[in-house]
């Protein structure tokens, strides 16, 4: 049985949720990729096109 993608409003769950889109982040996300973890959701402050390593 796998982990819920959603609720009854609609609203998507996420396995993992990283705050902060910097090096640190980054390198996270692509190690819980590496291990097969792809539910995930990366909030970063900056707008779209400027976020990530600056």
């Amino acid at each position: 049985m796998g982990s819920p993608t959603g609720r009854e409003d609609g609203q998507h769950i996420y396995d993992v949720v990283i705050v902060g889109g910097g090096q640190c982040g980054l390198v996270a996300a692509f190690a819980l990729l590496s291990g097969g973890i792809a539910n995930i959701r990366i909030f970063d402050r900056n707008p779209a096109g400027k976020e990530g390593p600056g």
